[in-house]
């Protein structure tokens, strides 16, 4: 995480914003009134992604349970009856 008051971050927004981009950093822009983030939209995107399947009951528990299974005992993706 990067972190620039913002003041700094006024002075050269496009190359912090280009950093971000770039290195997929978070950017930590602090101000008097507590400040904001910057991330990269991707990033977001994956966040939001994660707190939507948080907000599934059983969900988390569920993938943490497939992710221990061994890949021997998965089902083919050509034999799931979607």
């Amino acid at each position: 995480m990067v972190n620039v008051t913002e003041e700094k971050f006024l002075a050269s927004p496009k190359e912090l914003v280009a950093q971000v981009q770039s290195a997929n950093e978070i950017l930590n822009v602090i101000s008097g009134d507590g400040g904001y983030v910057i991330i990269d939209s991707n990033e977001w995107r994956n966040i939001y992604e994660t707190i939507y399947l948080n907000n599934i009951k059983g969900m988390s528990e569920s993938i943490i349970k497939a992710s221990k299974e061994p890949l021997a005992d998965a089902t083919p993706l050509d034999e799931l009856d979607w």
